[in-house]
């Protein structure tokens, strides 16, 4: 006399399928959660890059140190690669007073601005935010993790790149769309900023 609880051997494997199923239904439900996950953290919806400025050290052989006056409100400064790019200096006599620096890679018209001055709004940026394929927001911190301005940039379908850092409200530093190779040195370059020590 059989026992009708005990399990047949198709039905073992029934019931071994539907469970090994769902584990994999389960997993692939969660892998594309993370994924997307990462896609949103990406797409401007709150800051997923921290800048940090520490302290200016030594600029490395190769690097001109550009930036900050003594006396100026913000005592930023940024480190250029001399062989890769030629630098402009100027400054505006009338208000609003401006002292501001052009940087050009070699052989490029692209061009990095960082200027020392009151900042404006740009309305050039509310229609590249819109443009971009993909746009991400940041914070910028001292190295004591004191928040100290906000940084933005932006990927076009065409590939190219385009970046706006504000620091203290005071020192701002602006790409407009440009092509990776430059995209990649003027990160570096606004990347490097740093406060020098105080005498």
């Amino acid at each position: 006399m059989t026992n009708s609880s005990q399990v047949t051997q198709p039905q073992l494997w029934l019931l071994v399928s539907i469970v090994g199923l769902t584990f994999l239904v389960l997993s692939l439900g969660y892998l594309l959660i993370s994924r997307n996950r990462g896609r949103n953290s990406q797409t401007g919806s709150g800051p997923s890059r921290v800048l940090v400025v520490s302290g200016c050290k030594e600029p490395a052989p190769g690097m001109t140190r550009i930036g900050a006056q003594s006396g100026d409100r913000y005592m930023l400064q940024f480190d250029i690669p001399k062989s890769q790019a030629s630098i402009r200096e100027g400054a505006t006599d009338a208000p609003p007073l401006l002292h501001a620096f052009g940087i050009r890679p070699n052989d490029s018209e692209s061009r990095l601005g960082i200027t020392y001055g009151p900042q404006r709004n740009d309305p050039v940026f509310d229609r590249l935010r819109q443009s971009s394929s993909r746009a991400v927001k940041g914070i910028i911190v001292n190295d004591k993790e004191r928040l100290v301005g906000e940084d933005e940039r932006g990927y076009l379908a065409t590939g190219k790149r385009w970046r706006r850092s504000r620091f203290q409200g005071w020192v701002e530093a602006v790409y407009n769309p440009v092509d990776e190779d430059e995209a990649t040195l003027f990160d570096k370059i606004i990347d490097s900023a740093c406060l020098p020590p105080i005498p």
